[in-house]
């Protein structure tokens, strides 16, 4: 489970270079700091049964964001404080694509392209932590990009 509902806080990108949590890790002791997170969603109680993600570019070029997953990876450089694993010898597990990357057309800072990406976790997407990976296919001279997690929990 998350304890930020943002997978990106307003991250500028000024390459075209693939931007991930391991790239720019979102500090959670510093909430107001950019970065991309990696949100738990294996193990919760209830079960997570979909989530939809909501990614604003805000920035004046188009980006392809492809969702990516992890079984055992390090978030953070405060994980341990998360979740009690041990990120420095799971590091090194490779993350993952889950489905097909989503493009988001070139927005502005006054009127922001909007894509959701909608899952049903137990047939798409069950894995451990998902986060998203950004890239943008031309260098964005303004703007930055955002994205937020909304997680719809199993009843019971």
């Amino acid at each position: 489970m998350t304890l930020y509902r943002y997978l990106v806080v307003d991250l500028p990108i000024r390459d075209t270079n693939t931007h991930t949590y391991r790239t720019d890790p979102f500090d959670p002791l510093i909430p107001t700091q950019p970065g991309i997170s990696l949100v738990r969603l294996g193990e919760s109680v209830p079960p997570v049964r979909a989530f939809n993600i909501y990614v604003y570019n805000f920035a004046n070029a188009a980006l392809n964001v492809q969702m990516i997953a992890n079984e055992n990876a390090k978030n953070y450089e405060y994980g341990n404080l998360l979740d009690g694993l041990n990120y420095f010898t799971e590091e090194s597990y490779p993350d993952f694509n889950v489905g097909s990357a989503v493009a988001v057309p070139a927005g502005s800072l006054s009127a922001p392209s909007v894509e959701t990406i909608q899952s049903d976790f137990y047939k798409d997407a069950a894995e451990r932590y998902l986060s998203v990976a950004l890239t943008y296919s031309a260098t964005p001279t303004s703007g930055f990009v955002r994205a937020h997690i909304d997680l719809f929990y199993e009843g019971f």
